[in-house]
C-alpha cells in the first residue's frame, strides 16, 4: 500500500506510493472521479472512470472484498465526502490521491488520454515469488521430492502441515543450516505476511560452480542493488562491483552480523513526522543546483 498520511480527517496517498503500485503489478482500485470529458483529456494509468455524481449509488460495483485498495481523486485532492462514502461501505484501505491530478502531474507521473474503462475490475494477482492456494495444497497433498514446505509461524501456533519443517521466522536467519540446499523452500504462515518477510531473508542464494551454495539476509541497505535490476546506473554497478567483494568475504560478515529487523507487536509514540521519501524527492527536484 502507498504511504498513508492523515489529512483533514481522510487518508491520502502518495503519488510515488501509487508509482510504486504501477510498477509493482500490485492490485488496486483507481477512481477518476471526474467527468468523462475531462477525465479523457488525461488520467493516471490504470484509473477507471466514476464521476463523483454517481458515486453514492455505485456500491454494487466495488470489489467484494474490502481490503482492497480504493485511491480517489479528481482535478484537485477528492473531497471529505467522497472518502466518507466509499470508507462507510468498509474499504479500510480506501484514501484520496494526494493533490489529485495536479499533484500527480507535478511528481511527473504518466498520463495518458482517451476513453477511460468504467468496469471496475479487482483481481489480486501473486508476485513472482508467490504461489496460488490450489498448487501450495498439491504440494502439500504430494510433496516432491525437489521442495520442502517451511513453517514460519511464531508462537504456538496449533497444527503443523504433515511434512512441514518448522523453524520461526524469528530465528530463522540463525538456522539457515537445517535446510537444504538442493530443493526448493515454499514458506507460509498464518497472513502470509511473515512468509513474505523470510521470503525476502531466503531471496539471496549465491551459487558458483565447484563451490558450496551459501544464503545470507537481504543487504544492509535494503533495495540498493537488487531492486533496482531493470533502472541501473552505471555509477551504480561500478559501485557495486567494488562492494560486493567485501560483503562476501567469510571473514568480514561473520565478523561484522548484519542488524535485522524482528517485529514484535508493539510501537514507540512519535511526535516528529519523518518526511516520506516521496516527499523528499519532490524537495530536492523543485530546488536548481
Amino acid at each position: 500500500m502507498p504511504a498513508w498520511k492523515k489529512d483533514a480527517g481522510i487518508l491520502v496517498s502518495e503519488a510515488g506510493g501509487i508509482k510504486g503500485m504501477i510498477k509493482g503489478g500490485d492490485a488496486y482500485v483507481l477512481v477518476d472521479l471526474r467527468d468523462p470529458a475531462a477525465a479523457a483529456s488525461g488520467y493516471i494509468p490504470g484509473a477507471v472512470s466514476l464521476p463523483r455524481g454517481e458515486l453514492a449509488r455505485a456500491k454494487e460495483r466495488f470489489p467484494a472484498k474490502k481490503s482492497a485498495p480504493v485511491i480517489l481523486y479528481s482535478d484537485g485532492q477528492a473531497e471529505v465526502k467522497d472518502f466518507k462514502v466509499v470508507r462507510g461501505w468498509g474499504y479500510k484501505n480506501a484514501s484520496v490521491l494526494r493533490g489529485g491530478l495536479k499533484g500527480w502531474n507535478k511528481s511527473e507521473g504518466k498520463v495518458l488520454t482517451g476513453d477511460l474503462p468504467t468496469d471496475i475490475v479487482y483481481v489480486k494477482r501473486l508476485k513472482p515469488t508467490q504461489i496460488g492456494t490450489s498448487e501450495f495444497m498439491t504440494i502439500v497433498d504430494s510433496p516432491p521430492a525437489d521442495k520442502l514446505v517451511l513453517d514460519v509461524r511464531e508462537g504456538t501456533s496449533p497444527g503443523v502441515l504433515p511434512g512441514a519443517k518448522v523453524i520461526p521466522r524469528s530465528m530463522l536467519m540463525a538456522s539457515l543450516d537445517q535446510l537444504p540446499k538442493d530443493k526448493e523452500i515454499v514458506i507460509y504462515c498464518n497472513t502470509g505476511i511473515l512468509a513474505s518477510m523470510a521470503q525476502k531473508g531466503l531471496l539471496f542464494r549465491l551459487s558458483r560452480k565447484n563451490r558450496p551454495v551459501k544464503y545470507m539476509a537481504t543487504q544492509f541497505v535494503i533495495g540498493i542493488w537488487e531492486y533496482h535490476v531493470n533502472d541501473l546506473s552505471p555509477e551504480l554497478i561500478k559501485d557495486m562491483d567494488e562492494y560486493m567483494p567485501h560483503l562476501l568475504d567469510v571473514k568480514v560478515w561473520k565478523k561484522t552480523p548484519q542488524l535485522r529487523t524482528v517485529p514484535v507487536g508493539q510501537s514507540i509514540p512519535v511526535k516528529h513526522e519523518v518526511m516520506a521519501y516521496e516527499n523528499a524527492e519532490q524537495l530536492i527536484r523543485s530546488h536548481k543546483r
